[in-house]
């Protein structure tokens, strides 16, 4: 059967912006994301997402401090550009350094558009490591 991830919405009794996140989730997964969002605001897509400065900054994992110890599972697809591998790897380090448990894959065979598809696949390497990383809640 495949593989579903189901996201919990946080309890309606819970703010928009909680100071206990780590109440609402208990593993961050993280798959070939651009954290650096500071570069962002001098591409032309920020005519659509609009950041400011401010914004960028305030948003960049990579600058900000985790202020919740929850154990963070990063991938990236081999096949990704160099940005968006090094910026998966600073911020494995960036976790590791901040004392937040963390685990980087590095996936072979696949893209950008098509790593998602192998968390459905139960006999991948980094599924079968995302859900270790979940089960050990």
């Amino acid at each position: 059967p495949p593989f579903f991830l189901k996201i919990r919405r946080p309890p309606r009794s819970t703010p928009l912006y909680s100071s206990s996140a780590s109440d609402v989730y208990k593993r961050q997964l993280m798959v070939s994301g651009l954290y650096e969002t500071r570069s962002l605001i001098s591409l032309s897509v920020n005519a659509e997402l609009r950041l400011t400065a401010d914004m960028a900054v305030r948003n960049c994992p990579l600058v900000q401090p985790f202020i919740r110890q929850v154990p963070l599972f990063v991938a990236v697809a081999a096949d990704e550009t160099y940005e968006f591998i090094e910026q998966s790897r600073d911020l494995a380090a960036v976790a590791v350094a901040s004392g937040v448990p963390c685990e980087f894959f590095l996936v072979e065979g696949v893209g950008h558009f098509t790593i998602i598809q192998r968390l459905a696949d139960l006999s991948e390497p980094m599924t079968a490591a995302f859900i270790n990383h979940v089960k050990n809640v």
